[in-house]
């Protein structure tokens, strides 16, 4: 039973986190969940201890932060109840710095409050945030102020001592958030790293199966009209496996890196994807293209690999011959493919027809 319950917390946990936009809202949900339980305890401790007026306060806090617990619960937005939240914190704290410090569970909030609320700022702020509530006490505690007032100090903490206790917190949750800020940048960095690697070839730094597999989708998903076109050029490198015979794998990886840049540096449009498809074949995704274009920018970079000079011996003809690429192009009105697998389909028998006549050669529907 309590594994069932501890893998159901930890299934919880996972949907929270896998999702970027709400793992800001949980984590200042919990925060405000932290204020409203120590809100509770203290104001019951109060309603015990017969200090009303402290437990109304301290109850309609906790109030506050169940409100503001369930606007990060239901709204996507965070930006508006952030600033509520620190607002409504700054006001109590300055509740109890000036009518309730000689409440000995005051110390705990101005512990608390500015510490914990940092968690929902950035570093700047929090530093900003932290430092301006160190002014409010040194202005209220070590003026004539504090006079004027009438602020009055527990026995057992004098005013020199809440400004100790204050710096020495707020010190440590400055620490503590500039090596969070650190951590995150960092888990930045390499979520965006591991994200790129998933969608480029190791090998020739081009995108790989998957970005064009995403790409094709988009194109099929989209809104489109019932004329919008959408090519696609199926490559493969001609007699390869002859020049890794040759050569040797090694020389053979960095000649598949050259022909795919080369093949890359034709690629001028945006909205094109030019993928590595698997071993030596590639794709290039055109959308909004019809097939002259496709077909001419087929004859380009064919005839540029072929200019490359890539020379590779052919046993069966006792004669050196220089590497080439086939291409298969379809290009098709979306409104007639029953969906992304004909256009491949399409593309790859135009392929297997510029084979078997003779390769080095460019065929379309």
């Amino acid at each position: 039973m309590t594994n069932h319950i501890f893998t159901k917390a930890i299934h919880l946990m996972d949907n929270i986190y896998s999702k970027e936009d709400n793992r800001s809202r949980f984590q200042k949900r919990i925060l405000c969940d932290v204020f409203l339980t120590v809100s509770l305890l203290i104001g019951i401790i109060n309603i015990i201890t017969h200090e009303y007026i402290y437990a109304i306060v301290t109850l309609s806090y906790g109030l506050f932060c169940l409100l503001c617990a369930l606007a990060f619960r239901h709204y996507k937005s965070t930006a508006l109840t952030t600033i509520i939240i620190n607002v409504g914190s700054l006001l109590m704290l300055l509740y109890l710095l000036l009518f309730e410090i000689g409440n000995i569970y005051t110390v705990l909030w101005i512990i608390m409050i500015p510490n914990v609320t940092t968690m929902v700022l950035n570093l700047k702020k929090a530093v900003i945030f932290l430092f301006s509530i160190f002014v409010l006490i040194m202005v209220l505690y070590l003026t004539p102020l504090c006079d004027v007032l009438s602020i009055q100090f527990h026995e057992y903490f004098t005013k020199w001592y809440v400004i100790l206790i204050y710096s020495v917190f707020a010190a440590i949750a400055c620490t503590f958030e500039y090596l969070r800020n650190i951590t995150s940048m960092k888990l930045e960095e390499s979520r965006k790293e591991i994200l790129r690697l998933s969608y480029y070839d190791d090998l020739t730094q081009i995108y790989n199966r998957r970005s064009f597999d995403k790409s094709l989708t988009e194109v099929f998903t989209a809104p489109f009209s019932a004329k919008r076109r959408v090519a696609l050029l199926m490559i493969d490198i001609d007699n390869f496996k002859l020049y890794n015979d040759n050569y040797g794998h090694l020389q053979g990886d960095k000649i598949l890196t050259k022909i795919a840049q080369t093949i890359n540096s034709y690629i001028t449009e945006d909205t094109y994807t030019f993928a590595r498809y698997g071993g030596e074949e590639f794709v290039i995704l055109m959308p909004d293209a019809d097939n002259m274009i496709a077909v001419a920018l087929a004859d380009q970079i064919k005839t540029a690999v072929r200019e490359l000079g890539l020379v590779y011996y052919d046993s069966t003809k006792a004669a050196s011959e220089y590497l080439s690429i086939s291409i298969g192009v379809a290009c098709e009105e979306l409104s007639n493919l029953d969906g992304s697998e004909t256009l491949i389909r399409l593309a790859d028998e135009n392929l297997y027809r510029a084979k078997s006549q003779g390769k080095n050669i460019v065929c379309s529907s």
